[in-house]
């Protein structure tokens, strides 16, 4: 027994805090090479970001939702616990609202006028391009990491796009994927996230390419896996302290203090900030948990009879003006009734998540009827969540790097402190702050565990 666990109440061989998709991979890939583990989660359900629901009848997702081309990792986890993955529909026009109407395409770079196409291309094959500069393991090595740092991704912009029908949609397309604005977002951390997706169009979704979803709710996927785990993860067990030293660690709760040979932090990045850490974290991974705040997203879902805005349109809509700045179709498959999801993000998000869900209920369905036409204020069922007043969570999209943070502590970032180790999905060097990247950070962390626990 080290000086730490001296009186704990239980032990294991690795405390997991965090239930969401990082952490529930660690465990799981953990528990299947005999490692005992036991999961701590402050809320009062597993899954973190994912929240799924039924409204009128109908199960929806509420947070991350989307499975992506080039996800693997989500993929293969979806496969492996039997969950179904159906296709998004993407037959259609797609839509932009400008503020002066809508515009169709079949995506919504195609809807532009030619002068703007012609220069969002550019920029966007200079992104892709100069993103495969930046190692994914190590971006703050990137030839000129420390320049693209200490430079905002809205100056970049500025200087990369002299339309004015440009810059608003490539705003809209950042604010969909980060849940912050340009103006915070560090450029090198955008390049980053660029090479980690496989390019900006990939990223943000603007390629056209059709999504996936999860068939019965992406919870399924938490909700399958804390099941295997059989009785190792506890909800409402918010953990408040951790005590470390080389010898193992104790972590506390309310209600109990586990003593373990390893601890897996797999929590919102700003959630480590409110943990009470003995010795204190070292001054570049304490940096990295004040810093970096998570995006602002707001999701709202409306339910209709009928998918009318079919078979013409495919329900997707980028809003360069707000508040609603992104909208799709997420109708069940035999289309008998109609599922739009309308979410706001960063600065639009932040200002509506003080409002009542009645105001924000009539504030969305006018502005599905400005993309739809009237029939869209005709919802038989309304629901949202507003991720910056969600408890334990602080946010939805991942981390959103503002500049300096890479270059000066972001080595800090997958490093760990003695035996505490860090899966949260902002660590992922694939997809980061997405789904797929919470499984490949959960999956990385437990690999590093399991080879440390053999040498112990």
């Amino acid at each position: 027994m080290s000086d730490v666990d001296a009186a704990a109440d239980r032990e294991t061989d690795v405390v997991v805090v965090g239930a969401g998709l990082a952490g529930l991979t660690a465990a799981r890939w953990l528990d299947g090479r005999d490692v005992d583990v036991r999961v701590l989660d402050a809320r009062p359900q597993v899954g973190g970001r994912l929240r799924s629901r039924e409204v009128d009848g109908v199960v929806v997702d509420l947070g991350t939702q989307w499975v992506g081309p080039g996800q693997r990792h989500l993929r293969r986890l979806a496969a492996d616990l039997g969950c179904e993955q159906v296709r998004q529909r993407a037959e259609g026009d797609a839509l932009r609202y400008d503020g002066n109407g809508t515009h169709r395409g079949k995506t919504a770079i195609d809807s532009l006028p030619l002068p703007a196409r012609l220069n969002l291309g550019a920029a966007v094959r200079l992104l892709d391009r100069r993103s495969g500069e930046v190692p994914l393991e190590a971006p703050h090595r990137a030839p000129d990491a420390t320049a693209w740092d200490e430079t905002t991704l809205a100056t970049w912009r500025d200087g990369a796009l002299r339309t004015r029908r440009a810059r608003a949609l490539f705003d809209a397309a950042v604010r969909s994927s980060f849940g912050s604005e340009p103006a915070d977002l560090s450029y090198l951390s955008v390049l980053f996230a660029v090479r980690a997706a496989g390019g900006f169009e990939r990223l943000t979704g603007l390629d056209g390419r059709p999504r996936t979803r999860i068939a019965g709710g992406v919870q399924t996927l938490a909700d399958r896996m804390a099941a295997d785990l059989s009785g190792r993860v506890h909800t409402d067990s918010p953990v408040r302290a951790i005590a470390h030293d080389e010898d193992g660690v104790v972590v506390r709760t309310d209600d109990e203090s586990v003593a373990a040979r390893h601890v897996v932090v797999a929590t919102a990045a700003s959630r480590v900030a409110c943990l009470d850490f003995d010795p204190h974290l070292p001054a570049r991974r304490a940096a990295l948990s004040r810093r970096p705040p998570h995006g602002a997203v707001v999701t709202c879902v409306a339910t209709y009879e009928v998918p009318f805005w079919r078979p013409d349109l495919s329900g997707d809509v980028l809003d360069e003006e707000g508040p609603v700045c992104r909208t799709r179709d997420v109708s069940p498959l035999d289309g008998e009734r109609g599922v739009l999801v309308g979410q706001l993000f960063g600065n639009a998000a932040r200002r509506w998540s003080e409002r009542t869900r009645s105001e924000r209920r009539s504030m969305v369905l006018d502005r599905f009827a400005e993309y739809f036409g009237d029939r869209a204020v005709e919802a038989t069922g309304y629901t949202d969540v507003a991720w910056p007043n969600v408890p334990w969570s602080g946010g939805c999209c991942g981390a959103a790097f503002p500049p300096g943070i890479l270059t000066t502590v972001g080595e800090a970032l997958r490093e760990p402190v003695g035996r505490v180790h860090w899966a949260g999905a902002e660590t992922a060097t694939r997809w980061p702050g997405h789904m797929d990247g919470g499984v490949q950070a959960g999956k990385r962390a437990a690999a590093e565990l399991v080879g440390r626990l053999r040498t112990d």
